[in-house]
């Protein structure tokens, strides 16, 4: 698990924010890291700093949106969102990288529907930063199947940061 993490967090993402020069050797690493899950799949420290399955596809969903791979990014992301608790942080994570992949497959009704979905569930003081950036990231659909949307997370209040989100000194 340790490695896998290693892998998907310290590897995998810095090399596919390298382009797509880098995609054979990405794609190296995704097989490796989803290797090295399957030898230890809880491994042997879990908590805040552990890595689990289905945050190992989430890492795979972004790595392959980032490489155009939109069905890869579509298979991962519904293999993290089934494992997540609807309503949870992970669950709306895996939820808009789908919706991500969907919008890039050019399916913008389902792109659109899915993150309304995550906004009809969570309330807005709950959404994570992170997934805000997701939400920001389905805007740029000019069509119209996404006004609604647009229309939702525009009179969505303002994030407000947390303070100090860990009992860590540096607050991470």
């Amino acid at each position: 698990m340790r490695r896998a993490q290693i892998l998907a967090w310290g590897s995998l993402r810095p090399l596919a924010g390298l382009g797509t020069s880098r995609r054979v050797e990405a794609q190296a690493v995704m097989a490796e890291a989803q290797d090295q899950m399957a030898a230890d799949p809880i491994g042997e420290q879990g908590g805040r700093f552990g890595l689990d399955q289905p945050e190992l596809h989430l890492h795979l969903a972004e790595v392959s949106l980032q490489f155009g791979d939109h069905s890869t990014a579509r298979t991962h992301a519904l293999a993290s969102q089934a494992a997540k608790t609807i309503g949870g942080p992970g669950w709306a994570a895996a939820t808009l990288a789908q919706a991500r992949a969907e919008a890039a497959r050019g399916h913008r009704s389902d792109a659109a529907a899915l993150a309304v979905e995550v906004l009809d569930t969570i309330p807005a003081p709950a959404i994570r930063e992170t997934s805000w950036a997701r939400l920001r990231d389905l805007l740029t659909d000019p069509g119209p199947q996404a006004r609604d949307l647009r229309e939702r997370i525009r009179d969505l209040p303002a994030l407000v940061p947390v303070g100090q989100i860990s009992d860590e000194p540096n607050g991470h």
